[in-house]
């Protein structure tokens, strides 16, 4: 590698180090199911955690890939890969009206990490409610990220 192939590094790696701290948060929603749709659901779910300045790790955008989804060992081992990927992030960001088998072992991964990683439901598209609900949680754990991050209003149905 030339010194002149290595600028665009150095000069991306100059830019971040002047940029704020942008925290990995890890994307949790469903997949199964209704493939398309819950992929496009998880894609708006980073875009979101992107406008709040954070990092999103989302594995079940990336492991599909090249892993399938029907087959269980490959399935299994994608889910592995995953909790890998989320020991690293800050936090569990979880969106969706319900929790998937998949997303209650991201779940119950993230209570048992030490220290436990915060986890923060939000049900996008009207569900807040019913998933705060669902959860049992407190209105102040579940909007938490949001208002830390700013720019969130409170909606009307919670």
């Amino acid at each position: 590698m030339t010194r002149r192939s290595m600028r665009p590094l150095t000069h991306i790696e100059q830019e971040a180090k002047r940029t704020a701290y942008k925290p990995l948060v890890f994307i949790c929603s469903p997949y199964a199911g209704n493939i398309r749709r819950n992929t496009e659901r998880a894609r708006e779910y980073c875009r979101f955690a992107v406008s709040k300045n954070c990092i999103p790790i989302a594995p079940h955008l990336l492991f599909p890939q090249f892993m399938e989804e029907a087959d269980p060992a490959q399935r299994e081992l994608g889910i592995f890969f995953g909790l890998v990927l989320q020991s690293k992030c800050r936090e569990v960001w979880v969106f969706g009206r319900s929790i998937s088998k998949g997303m209650a072992v991201e779940i119950e991964k993230a209570k048992g990490a030490r220290p436990p990683h915060p986890i923060f439901y939000r049900a996008m598209r009207g569900g807040d409610k019913e998933m705060r609900k669902a959860l049992n949680i407190p209105l102040e754990e579940f909007l938490r990220p949001f208002f830390r991050a700013g720019g969130y209003h409170l909606p009307a149905d919670i």
